[in-house]
């Protein structure tokens, strides 16, 4: 905890809430507002000029408001971008969540009930992003966030088109786990609507099976899994088991769009009694 530190003369921090491949990111308050907002620090490839960081930030803030002005509860609120001591930083709500990624570490794979929520809120999310024209980049499970109170929310909004952008340099990989990555991204084509569905499809495919899709020991492996490797069938059954397999097809002229993959998965069951979030095992906030 670093109570004294302020980012960009702002947000006062006033604790750690995660680390990522880019950087950590701070739990913090607003000095304007007096909100409590998330602050994710942008670690940029090393040789960035001052013109590719201004580049790197105009991007990404016309990526985060362009989502924002969607107004889906399932993509994060982004207030700002900031400079500090040379680091980018993104400026975000601050939700009582925890990542998919955790959850599953912690307290294993989602039970089928659980997870066909999860399913179809993120594919509803994702067509209303790419129906305003958004596209992801890196869905995965660290990027998922299961909100205390049932909301779902995919995180890092704009981030990876803006550090994909081919004016700059160098560009990183938002996640360092090539196997959450569509084979076409890893041949090295560009983020698309068909790419979002299929790193979903192996984000859920986490979700049920605690592990990833293609998961090797090394990082070559992986990418030969993707690239050439069996594509396996999660044990949850059916309907998420084969709309999670409409999703992982390699051909993306044969993949599943969000709309069919959500008509597959069928309407939500109603009037279930207490929220399916409950069971998750919520850490005390500090």
């Amino acid at each position: 905890m670093i109570p004294s530190r302020v980012i960009g003369g702002r947000y006062v921090v006033v604790g750690a809430l995660s680390d990522g491949v880019l950087g950590p990111t701070w739990r913090a308050q607003d000095r304007v507002t007096g909100h409590e907002v998330a602050v994710k620090e942008l670690h940029l490839p090393a040789g960035l000029g001052p013109a590719e960081q201004a580049l790197f930030r105009e991007r990404l803030l016309r990526e985060a408001r362009g989502a924002g002005r969607l107004g889906c509860p399932g993509l994060i609120a982004v207030h700002d971008v900031v400079a500090d001591s040379g680091v980018d930083h993104l400026v975000t709500e601050m939700l009582d969540a925890r990542r998919l990624a955790e959850v599953v570490a912690r307290s294993g794979p989602l039970g089928p009930a659980h997870a066909l929520e999860v399913a179809r809120t993120l594919l509803e999310t994702l067509r209303a992003a790419h129906g305003g024209g958004i596209v992801h980049g890196s869905v995965r499970p660290e990027a998922v966030l299961l909100v205390r109170g049932g909301r779902v929310v995919l995180t890092d909004v704009g981030l990876a088109p803006a550090l994909d952008d081919r004016r700059l340099t160098g560009r990183v990989q938002l996640t360092a786990e090539p196997g959450f990555l569509a084979p076409e991204r890893l041949a090295g084509g560009p983020a698309t609507e068909e790419t979002d569905l299929w790193s979903l499809g192996a984000t859920l495919f986490h979700a049920v099976e605690g592990r990833g899709p293609f998961a090797r020991p090394d990082v070559a492996g992986t990418r030969a899994a993707v690239l050439d490797g069996p594509i396996p069938v999660p044990g949850c059954g059916d309907p998420l088991a084969s709309t999670i397999g409409a999703l992982l097809r390699r051909d993306p002229g044969e993949r599943a769009s969000a709309t069919e993959a959500l008509a597959a998965l069928g309407p939500r069951a109603e009037g279930r009694e207490g929220g399916w979030w409950s069971w998750l095992p919520w850490r005390k906030r500090r």
